[in-house]
């Protein structure tokens, strides 16, 4: 986890920048209330994971540098940041974020 999970209301918004000694993928974290989410009847339910009590929705980023160097830089927003690999490949990441904890309905860029 390289942001932590926030639990207060909050959401993080910022850039990150990294360079891994494997390609990685870099998650963010959204809270999903699936009992608010009337429409997964209709048009399906987005990527999701269990997380402390309740559950994550997940976005995937996949970002390649267009360098030999598995690295990168993102602006993001969301409840926490983290690095992994899909295929279960061992990996050691380095990075710096700038990152802000705010309400929602304040956030922009």
């Amino acid at each position: 986890m390289a942001i932590p999970p926030r639990d207060d209301g909050k959401i993080w918004t910022g850039t990150i920048s990294w360079t891994a000694s494997y390609p990685v993928e870099m998650v963010i974290l959204h809270k999903y209330d699936n009992t608010s989410a009337s429409g997964n009847a209709t048009f399906g339910k987005p990527l999701t994971a269990p997380f402390g009590k309740g559950e994550v929705a997940i976005s995937l980023v996949k970002n390649p540098s267009g360098t030999p160097i598995p690295s990168g830089s993102l602006d993001f927003v969301g409840n926490a940041v983290a690095f992994h690999t899909l295929d279960g490949h061992k990996f050691t990441v380095t990075y710096t974020a700038d990152a802000r904890a705010e309400d929602l309905s304040k956030t922009s860029k």
